[in-house]
């Protein structure tokens, strides 16, 4: 008779085990997503001001370029082949410059035991 008690005690403590576990997974899970998502969020938000700047110095150095050449499109051109160019090269080395950089971070990220780094 005290085996079988003994057995009701280990299985309501394997199911308490069990149930613990299984929060913990979940909180972890949900503590990863949201750090990976804030992170989300916030580069995009930075990207968002730093397109409205590249935007308004891109205008600032045409117009400056337009002065100094004496050619009001002159300036626009040189501003945006050196875009194109610009363009290019991450065209060219997308694999590389970004998109492996990028991911392994998101994996670093989603795989992290301390989300907050």
């Amino acid at each position: 008779m005290a085996e079988q008690g003994k057995i009701e005690e280990l299985t309501e403590s394997l199911k308490h085990f069990i149930t613990i576990n299984y929060e913990v997974t979940k909180l972890e899970a949900v503590e990863r997503s949201s750090s990976i998502g804030s992170s989300a969020i916030s580069g995009l938000v930075v990207g968002f001001v730093m397109i409205f700047f590249l935007f308004f110095i891109s205008l600032g150095i045409g117009f400056y370029l337009s002065e100094q050449l004496g050619n009001s499109y002159a300036g626009f051109a040189i501003t945006a082949g050196f875009y194109f160019l610009i363009g290019l090269i991450l065209l060219l080395t997308r694999k590389s410059l970004i998109e492996n950089p990028l991911r392994n971070k998101i994996i670093k990220k989603a795989l992290n035991s301390n989300p907050q780094n």
